[in-house]
C-alpha cells in the first residue's frame, strides 16, 4: 500500500451488480445488446459474436441494464478483467458472471479506478481469491470487501492526466506498427493480384488438368499425434499454423498405429477440405521439405508437375478463393471435395514465369511475416510498459 493514501473497500465508494441468466435460446436478431464473459477482455470490451435479447423498457430485468462507461469486470475463467463499457455497444444488458461496477460519488475517479484495477497486480489479487480449480470464480461479496486507494481527488487527477499522456505516447508505438504491417499485407496482395493477372502466353488449365494425382488423406487424431515420429499435418493445421508453403511439419505421429497411411512429398500441394466458413473451405498450401509425410484426414494431396509455390500463390487470390466456395454453403462447418477443387482454373504461364513470381512473392511475404514478427513484439513491450507504469504509480512511493 502507498504510504499516505487512504484505503476502502470497493463497495463503499462503488456499487456492484451480478449480470443475469439470460437464456441463449432467446436471442434475437435485433434488440438490446447483451455483454457476455467473452466479451470482457483486459483494458476493453471487445465487440465479437454479438447477441441480442428481446428486452423490453417494461421488463423486470432492467436493472441489468448497463449505463456508458460502467466498468465491467469478468468473474468467471480470466478472473479480474476489467473493460470500460464503450457508446457503441449500448444499449446493453449484463449478462451473469460479468460484475458492473458503477461510481457512487465523485470522491472517486472513474479512470484513475479503471487504471488501477487493470493493474497486473490487481488482478494477481483477484485470482489468488477466487475459487474452483478447473475454472476460476470470483464472488462478488469478496469484490465488494477488497481495499482500493482512494487518495485525494487532486492526486487522483494528477496520476490520471500522467498515465494518459504516457499511454499515448504507448498507443501510438502500437499503432505505427500496425500501419506499418498493413501497408506491407496491402502491397502484398496488390502484387498477389497484379502478377497473378493472366498474360499474353497464359493458359487457363483447370486443376484437372494440372494434376497427376488427387486423393484423401487418412485421419490422425489429437491422441495420435507425438513429439517425435514420422512427421504429419492434420487438417485444421492447413488453417492455423501454415501459410502459403512450408518445409518442416509441426506434428509427429508413430507411423504403426496409423491404420491407413496416405502420404504426401515434396512439391505436393495439400487442401483443407472442412472448415468454418465459405470464405476459407479449401484453403491450401505447397510441401516443400525432402521427408515423407502422412496426411490426415479432411486432407486432399495434390501431385502436379508445376512450380508448387506459384500454384499456391495462385489458389490463394481472391478470384481462387470464390471458385473454392463456389456454391458451397455453412450449416455448422462448410466442406469441399475433390470433384470441386478439380474444376478450380488458374492462369498457369511457363515455369520460368512461375519460379519468377513466386521469388517475388515469397520477398514480399517475407516483409509481411517480419513486420508481423515486430508487431506481435511492439505489442507485448507495451502491454509491459503500461504495466511498469501501472507499478510505479500505485505501488511504487515516491
Amino acid at each position: 500500500m502507498k504510504e499516505g493514501w487512504k484505503y476502502m473497500k470497493l463497495g463503499e465508494v462503488c456499487e456492484i451488480l451480478n449480470g443475469f441468466a439470460f437464456k441463449s435460446s432467446n436471442y434475437v436478431d435485433c434488440g438490446i445488446r447483451i455483454i457476455r464473459i467473452t466479451n470482457v477482455q483486459k483494458g476493453i470490451i471487445v465487440d465479437n459474436s454479438p447477441k441480442y435479447y428481446p428486452l423490453s423498457e417494461e421488463s423486470n430485468l432492467n436493472k441489468y441494464i448497463l449505463k456508458k462507461n460502467d466498468l465491467l469486470m469478468s468473474l468467471t475463467g480470466n478472473v479480474g478483467r476489467v473493460g470500460l463499457l464503450p457508446t457503441g455497444l449500448t444499449p446493453a444488458a449484463l449478462n451473469q458472471r460479468v460484475a458492473c461496477i458503477r461510481m457512487k460519488n465523485d470522491n472517486l475517479s472513474k479512470t484513475f479506478l479503471f487504471h488501477y484495477l487493470n493493474s497486473n497486480s490487481f488482478e494477481q489479487l483477484c485470482i489468488e481469491n477466487a475459487s474452483g480449480a478447473a475454472q476460476l470464480n470470483l464472488s462478488t461479496v469478496w469484490l465488494s470487501n477488497v481495499q482500493i486507494p482512494v487518495p485525494p481527488i487532486s492526486d487522483q487527477q494528477r496520476i490520471v492526466s500522467y498515465l494518459d499522456a504516457e499511454f499515448a505516447k504507448i498507443e501510438a508505438l502500437k499503432a505505427n506498427a500496425e500501419k506499418q504491417l498493413q501497408a506491407a499485407k496491402d502491397l502484398f496482395q496488390a502484387a498477389l493480384k497484379e502478377l497473378l493477372t493472366p498474360k499474353e502466353g497464359w493458359k487457363m488449365k483447370t486443376i484437372d488438368s494440372l494434376q497427376t494425382d488427387m486423393y484423401r488423406g487418412s485421419g490422425i487424431t489429437r491422441e495420435q499425434i507425438r513429439l517425435e515420429g514420422v512427421p504429419c499435418v492434420r487438417y485444421g493445421e492447413i488453417y492455423t499454423t501454415y501459410n502459403y508453403w512450408f518445409e518442416e511439419c509441426v506434428s509427429h505421429t508413430d507411423e504403426q498405429i496409423i491404420n491407413s497411411k496416405k502420404y504426401f512429398e515434396h512439391g505436393d500441394i495439400l487442401f483443407a477440405i472442412t472448415g468454418e466458413s465459405v470464405e476459407d473451405i479449401g484453403k491450401s498450401i505447397a510441401y516443400l521439405g525432402h521427408n515423407k509425410c502422412l496426411a490426415g484426414g479432411d486432407i486432399i494431396v495434390m501431385k502436379h508437375n508445376q512450380n508448387p509455390k506459384y500454384l499456391a500463390y495462385a489458389l490463394s487470390t481472391p478470384d481462387a478463393i470464390a471458385q473454392k466456395g463456389f456454391g458451397k454453403t455453412k450449416l455448422k462447418v462448410v466442406h469441399t471435395n475433390a470433384p470441386s477443387l478439380k474444376a478450380i482454373v488458374l492462369p498457369i504461364p511457363t515455369l520460368p514465369e512461375q519460379q519468377r513470381i513466386a521469388d517475388r512473392l515469397d520477398a514480399l511475404s517475407a516483409n509481411v511475416k517480419a513486420l508481423q514478427t515486430n508487431y506481435t513484439e511492439t505489442i507485448t513491450l507495451c502491454n509491459d510498459l503500461k504495466q511498469a507504469l501501472l507499478k510505479k504509480v500505485f505501488e511504487e512511493d515516491g
